[in-house]
């Protein structure tokens, strides 16, 4: 009984001093290599002007989730996610990155019918690391 006080004092310190930590913001990294469901509106955030820095970096890390996905095969691009639920991204956003995917693709396609040599590049982890500044 006679630690009781010291142990209180000690309790008290420890406690205010977790309490006085603050937490950093989250970064895009952070929101990528967590196992936390990310949705963003990505129709709201193209037409306001000023994004919150959460925002930006919650499509930054959807952008990393799906492209760590994609992958070069037989001269066009394809992801080895069948939907959004799969890397844990908002199925809206998914269709988004799937429909660019696929419009890049057809792309290709129509320049190398037409003689065009359009080589795509393989999705690298440099990449994908750019994708997370």
């Amino acid at each position: 009984m006679k630690h009781l006080p010291i142990l209180l004092i000690t309790l008290l310190i420890t406690l205010s001093a977790t309490a006085q930590k603050k937490s950093r913001p989250k970064t895009a990294k952070d929101y990528a290599l967590s196992g936390e469901y990310l949705d963003v509106d990505l129709v709201k955030l193209s037409k306001e002007k000023k994004h919150s820095k959460t925002d930006i970096d919650k499509l930054k890390a959807i952008e990393y989730r799906f492209y760590k996905h994609v992958h070069l095969v037989n001269d066009a691009y394809v992801s080895d996610a069948k939907d959004g639920a799969a890397i844990k991204i908002a199925q809206g956003d998914y269709n988004y990155y799937q429909n660019k995917l696929n419009a890049l693709n057809t792309v290709m396609k129509i320049d190398r019918s037409h003689g065009k040599k359009f080589a795509g590049s393989p999705i690298d982890e440099k990449y994908l690391n750019s994708l997370l500044k």
